[in-house]
């Protein structure tokens, strides 16, 4: 048990090396995205390199994760958990975790309390599909830029096409009212009551 600013916490060893899945990223990703096990959260964090160490060499205790990624020079991506059960933080109890997805977990006993224990987790397994996620959301990815220019432009084409459609029938609305408005000359009125001459 750690203690920090009166609030006791648990640390937990990470539960296995997954040195196959680490080069996997690596020859994915290259140096821009790591995987490390955090000890406070209990979880897997994939962390994004996003600039040099903020910190100069001091003595970072391994469970501080705030520290440890502004002494290295990284940012949070995602928690993932290591199956789809957790301990609520505040709690405790055993919470859902969200497979498969990135979601919002939430400890409803917590949430009575008027305790904010709501965060975003997920449970996906270190393997391809999570590969396949981390490619999905990367905006540094050739294919995630072709694939919003690509969403952009249907969603252009797609207002475009309806603002069409809303002029031309407007326009014919207009047609059909101004031949309302006009006088028939020499010709008897539709209108059954008036066919009188």
């Amino acid at each position: 048990m750690a203690k920090r600013l009166g609030q006791p916490f648990s640390l937990t060893p990470c539960p296995y090396n997954p040195r196959s899945f680490q080069s996997r990223m690596e020859a994915v990703f290259g140096d821009r995205l790591r995987l490390r096990w955090s000890l406070r959260l209990g979880a897997w964090v994939i962390e994004q390199k996003v600039g040099r160490a903020a910190l100069r060499p001091i003595r970072v205790e391994e469970w501080d994760d705030t520290l440890i990624r502004a002494r290295d020079g990284y940012a949070l991506v995602m928690v993932v958990q290591p199956g789809n059960r957790m301990a609520c933080p505040f709690c405790h109890l055993t919470i859902a975790v969200p497979v498969m997805e990135t979601a919002e977990a939430r400890c409803e006993y917590c949430l009575s309390r008027n305790v904010d224990a709501r965060f975003m987790t997920s449970f996906y397994p270190l393997g391809e599909v999570l590969i396949d996620h981390l490619k999905k959301i990367d905006p540094e990815r050739r294919e995630q830029r072709e694939r919003v220019l690509r969403e952009e432009a249907k969603a252009l084409s797609v207002k475009e096409l309806a603002e069409a459609a809303d002029a031309r029938e407007g326009a014919a609305q207009f047609k059909d009212s101004l031949l309302d408005q006009l006088p028939k000359a020499g010709f008897p009125s539709l209108v059954p009551d008036a066919w009188r001459h």
